[in-house]
C-alpha cells in the first residue's frame, strides 16, 4: 500500500461582510459554471431551484473553496462556517436555460474555521487500519480520470480531434473509523490505441462506503461525427473537452482536507489535485497524441489529426485515483 501522512492545521480566516438574507442568481445555460461576487456571511442557508434541475453552488473565501453543495429535488441546506466572498454555480437540466437559483439565509450558526490533524494520502488499494482520537475522519475520494479519444484522421477529412477524458468524481464525507476500512484506488483510464476509437473509462475509488466513480473515456472522431468529451465521474466530476463543450474542473467539498481541483482532458484544467492532459498538437500518430493527465483524477487529452488528410493521433492516459483522510 502507499500512504503518506503529515500533520496540518489552521483554516481560512473569516472576513467581515454584510449579512445576506436573500439572493438569487441565474444560470443562463445548463452545465456551464458562472461566478457571482456576492458576499455571504457565516450562517445557515437554503438553496432552491426548480425541482427538475440540479443546482450546484460552490462557496469561496478568496481563492479558497469553503464548500460545494448540490440540490436534491430542488433544495439543499448548507451551514456556512466561513464567510464567502463569491460563489460559482451551475445547473444540470438538459438543454434548459435561464434557471434561477435562490439562496436565503435561514439562521445564524456557530463559527468554526480551524481544522487540525494528520492528513493521510492513499495512492494504492489497501486496508486502512489507522484510528483517530474521536473515531472519525474527514475523507475525500477521487476517482481515476478517463483516457482521451483518438482522432480519426481519415483521408478526405482533416483537422479531426478526439474527445478529452472526463475527470474522476470527487466524493467527500465524515466517516467513522471502525477498525479495518477497505480502500480501493481507481486505475487510470487508458488512451485509445487506434484511429477513430474512444478512450477507456477510469476506475472507481472507494473508502469503505464512500465512492467516487471514474471519468468516462473521451469519444472518437469518426469520419464526419465529431467527438464528445468523456463525462465526469459521479459525483461532481468534470467533463473532458469535445464537441459541444470545453474541459471542466471537478471540485472537492472539504477544501480544508485537500484544496484544489482536478480536471477533464483537453483543456489543461485543474490544479492542486490533478491537471487534465493537453490536446495533441501535430499531424501524426506520435506528436498528435494527447497528453497524459497528471496528478490524480484528471482526464487524458484527445488526439488530433492536424490539417493533413490521413494523419491521426492517439489520446492520452487519465491519472489514477487517490484518497485523502484527515484524522
Amino acid at each position: 500500500m502507499a500512504i503518506s501522512s503529515f500533520p496540518i492545521g489552521g483554516g481560512s480566516a473569516s472576513v467581515s461582510v454584510p449579512a445576506i438574507t436573500g439572493s438569487s442568481v441565474i444560470a443562463t445555460t445548463a452545465n456551464t459554471y458562472y461566478v457571482s461576487n456576492t458576499a455571504f456571511a457565516v450562517g445557515v442557508y437554503s438553496i432552491t431551484c426548480t425541482s427538475s434541475a440540479t443546482a450546484t453552488v460552490d462557496f469561496y473565501n478568496g481563492a479558497s473553496l469553503i464548500t460545494s453543495v448540490s440540490t436534491t429535488s430542488g433544495v439543499v441546506i448548507v451551514n456556512l462556517a466561513t464567510a464567502a466572498t463569491k460563489i460559482e454555480y451551475k445547473t444540470s437540466i438538459g438543454n434548459a436555460s435561464n434557471i434561477y437559483i435562490y439562496i436565503n439565509q435561514t439562521s445564524d450558526s456557530l463559527v468554526s474555521t480551524t481544522f487540525s490533524g494528520t492528513l493521510d494520502t492513499i495512492t494504492s488499494s489497501t486496508t486502512y487500519t489507522t484510528t483517530s482520537a474521536n473515531g472519525y475522519a474527514y475523507v475525500v475520494a477521487v476517482g481515476a480520470g478517463g483516457g482521451g479519444g483518438a482522432a480519426g484522421g481519415y483521408f478526405g477529412n482533416s483537422n479531426q480531434a478526439g474527445g478529452g477524458g472526463g475527470s474522476g468524481g470527487v466524493a467527500s464525507g465524515y466517516v467513522a473509523l471502525t477498525g479495518n476500512v477497505a480502500v480501493n484506488i481507481g486505475a487510470i483510464g487508458t488512451f485509445a490505441n487506434n484511429r477513430g476509437t474512444p478512450g477507456n473509462a477510469g476506475g472507481t475509488t472507494s473508502f469503505g462506503a464512500l465512492t467516487a466513480n471514474g471519468g468516462g473515456g473521451g469519444g472518437a472522431d469518426q469520419y464526419t461525427s465529431p467527438a464528445s468529451g468523456g463525462n465526469g465521474g459521479s459525483p461532481r466530476g468534470g467533463r473532458g473537452s469535445g464537441f459541444g463543450g470545453s474541459a471542466e474542473a471537478a471540485r472537492p467539498i472539504y477544501g480544508f482536507v485537500k484544496n484544489g481541483t482536478t480536471g477533464g482532458g483537453g483543456g489543461a484544467v485543474g490544479s492542486g489535485i490533478g491537471t487534465g492532459g493537453a490536446a495533441g498538437t501535430s499531424a501524426n500518430q506520435t506528436n498528435g497524441r494527447g497528453g497524459n493527465g497528471t496528478g490524480f483524477g484528471s482526464g487524458g487529452g484527445p488526439g488530433w489529426s492536424g490539417s493533413v488528410n490521413g494523419a491521426w493521433g492517439l489520446g492520452g492516459n487519465g491519472a489514477p485515483g487517490v484518497v485523502y483522510v484527515l484524522r
